[in-house]
């Protein structure tokens, strides 16, 4: 949802919000499967024989505000599952996370959501032209009840913060 869409030129013309809520049964191998960071670093996987047998519950709200060459997006992810087994132990499962990333375009041009960054000036070492610099950081929480991690269905950890700093190239594909 983009809520001030038709206010041109306002502060928050371009702020967007959306979430999301769904529930169900999942059963599912979780085997060796896991949660990573956006980094990719994985920090609690499931035992071999992990499985979920149950209902679950997932809800999220994110919230992006782009101005100019500025871009801030927050996302709060949650997910509950009822029922876990491996092996002969069984549990419950509360995931939660949120992230906040801030970005600016360095040469000026506007920050885009879910699309490239197109250049005011293509790469062109003979003029001197260098595309686009994107500079962005980004600061993430993940936690976890501690069921599954005290009956070893889960090894790893039941928090973890991660921090990301960036730089992005942006060049028009000719």
């Amino acid at each position: 949802m983009q809520p001030f869409k038709q206010q041109k030129n306002y502060l928050f013309e371009k702020i967007y919000i959306g979430g999301s809520f769904g529930f169900g049964n999942n059963e599912n191998d979780f085997g060796n499967s896991g949660f990573k960071t956006a980094g990719r670093t994985t920090f609690y996987k499931f035992a071999s024989d992990a499985k979920a047998d149950g209902g679950f519950i997932r809800y999220d709200a994110e919230l992006e505000w782009l101005k100019g060459p500025f871009d801030f997006t927050v996302e709060f992810i949650g997910t509950n599952w009822d029922n876990i087994i491996a092996g002969s132990e069984s549990g419950e499962l509360t995931a939660k996370g949120w992230y906040a990333t801030v970005s600016y375009v360095l040469n000026g041009e506007d920050a885009q959501k879910s699309k490239p960054i197109k250049p005011f000036k293509n790469f062109d070492i003979k003029k001197g032209d260098w595309g686009a610099w994107q500079l962005l950081t980004r600061y993430e929480k993940f936690w976890t009840d501690e069921d599954l991690l005290d009956k070893n269905i889960a090894p790893g950890t039941d928090a973890v913060n991660a921090y990301t700093l960036g730089l992005t190239w942006w060049q028009m594909c000719i």
